[in-house]
């Protein structure tokens, strides 16, 4: 018979099979092999794949994904991207210990328990997709029965990429959304409830001395965002600026520069809160009550932990119910925290 490469491969196959039966009847894994350890298996396949760091909702950086058998092991900045050019930062080399991070969450999840509050345990549990999708379905037919408007949307980080929320919203009939990063990062949620937008948006156009600390609007992050116009119509109209940072930034140019020692920040800001409450004492005691969390007492607490002070910031609690104490000034005493009404 003349061996073609058609029956060679039929007859390599048959005597694979034939030689996993005979493993199987001896009692052999069928994966046995009669190599030596560093021979039973194939060398694993490597490959570097190219991608785009998911890291942030600003994903302009290429990546290169090192992949050992379908799995990823190894990510490094694309030297050949025009954006980043080989650089990645460490939230984008730290991609991967999110995706195989043992407490990521895998499947949908449902709360259990109704009652809502601080150290209430939600009860979160999880569920299929199919009930998630049912529960979902369930929910999106009441609002739209009663009225779309009562729907109401809530994203964060990754907002702007979703295109498709947009036109759901609309052909819902809902004009009620809200595209904050409020509900994932405690930086923006204080920012997102007293003016409506992220830390980065300062309120320009109603300031008449803007203190920069570190951090510049009117520099490289803030050019990138939506108060650059009202940054420089401020400034033109005579608004002072006082900049204080380590290095003479754009904003220092454009104002009173305040090259501050690295590591003495925390201080100056003792300082200016004590010149607003003892000195002007001009502070908006209305806003700090209702609007921010000023009346609630936090215990003083901290540890050496190698040669430095560091304060572990908590809550002072009652010793009977644990819940959190605040001041009352009708008592003039700290009471435990309860909802009026």
């Amino acid at each position: 018979m003349t061996l073609t490469r058609r029956t060679f491969f039929k007859g390599a196959a048959a005597a694979g099979a034939a030689a996993m039966l005979g493993a199987e009847a001896a009692g052999a894994s069928p994966w046995f092999s009669p190599l030596a350890p560093e021979q039973a298996h194939a060398a694993p396949v490597e490959e570097w794949k190219p991608a785009t760091c998911p890291a942030c909702h600003n994903p302009i950086c290429g990546t290169q994904v090192k992949v050992v058998d379908g799995v990823a092991v190894e990510i490094k900045g694309d030297p050949n991207s025009p954006t980043n050019q080989g650089r990645l930062c460490p939230r984008g080399l730290s991609v991967l210990g999110g995706l195989y991070h043992p407490y990521r969450v895998k499947k949908p999840l449902k709360r259990t328990n109704p009652e809502k509050g601080l150290d209430v345990d939600p009860g979160w549990v999880e569920i299929s997709w199919d009930e998630a999708l049912q529960i979902t379905t369930e929910k999106l037919k009441a609002c739209l029965e009663k009225d779309p408007r009562t729907l109401f949307t809530q994203t964060g980080f990754g907002n702007e990429d979703s295109f498709k929320r947009l036109i759901f919203e609309s052909a819902f009939g809902t004009p009620n959304g809200l595209t904050t990063s409020g509900p994932l990062c405690a930086d923006h949620f204080g920012p997102m409830c007293t003016k409506g937008t992220k830390v980065d948006r300062a309120d320009t156009e109603r300031c008449n001395c803007l203190v920069i600390m570190g951090r510049s609007v009117g520099d490289e992050w803030g050019l990138a965002h939506r108060n650059t116009k009202e940054y420089v119509d401020s400034v033109a109209r005579g608004m002072k600026i006082v900049c204080v940072n380590s290095r003479k930034t754009n904003a220092a140019q454009t104002g009173e520069w305040v090259p501050i020692v690295p590591g003495t920040d925390v201080a100056m800001c003792w300082a200016l809160v004590n010149v607003m409450l003892y000195e002007r004492q001009d502070v908006d005691e209305h806003f700090l009550k209702v609007r921010t969390n000023a009346p609630y007492l936090i215990e003083d607490v901290s540890e050496e932990l190698k040669g430095t002070k560091v304060c572990f910031q908590d809550y002072a609690r009652d010793e009977a119910t644990g819940k959190p104490l605040v001041w009352d000034e009708g008592a003039a005493a700290a009471v435990p925290f309860h909802v009026v009404g």
